[in-house]
């Protein structure tokens, strides 16, 4: 065997990883006059494994659930309207429901007009 081997078998055995298994989560999604509601059924997930990002105008989940014999990783993308505003996103994770609130942009919201 010579040292070729040896590094291919060595880098081999250090690159194993957990296998997971990719899930696109259940969720719904409500819209009101205040903004977007998404809710994403994640149960078995940790606050600490889950990852909620925004970036150009598209919402990224990634989530892992580790208590379960193969482990699952959940993956949601979502484009944002232009009307709503990805600066002012919140979120709960409460009982394996994830709640995402996005926001009406001002601009968007409806307003009153004084009729003169």
């Amino acid at each position: 065997m010579n040292s070729n081997d040896t590094t291919t078998l060595t880098q081999t055995e250090t690159a194993a990883e957990p296998k997971f298994t990719n899930v696109r989560p259940v969720y719904t999604t409500h819209d009101d006059e205040t903004g977007t509601r998404l809710q994403v059924a994640l149960p078995g997930v940790a606050k600490e494994d889950l990852k909620l990002t925004v970036q150009d105008g598209l919402l990224n989940l990634e989530a892992v659930r580790r208590d379960v014999k193969t482990p699952l990783r959940y993956q949601l993308s979502a484009r944002l309207a232009n009307r709503l505003d990805g600066e002012a996103v919140s979120a709960n994770l409460e009982h394996g429901v994830l709640e995402v609130r996005v926001p009406l942009k001002a601009e968007a919201q409806p307003r009153s007009i004084a009729i003169q």
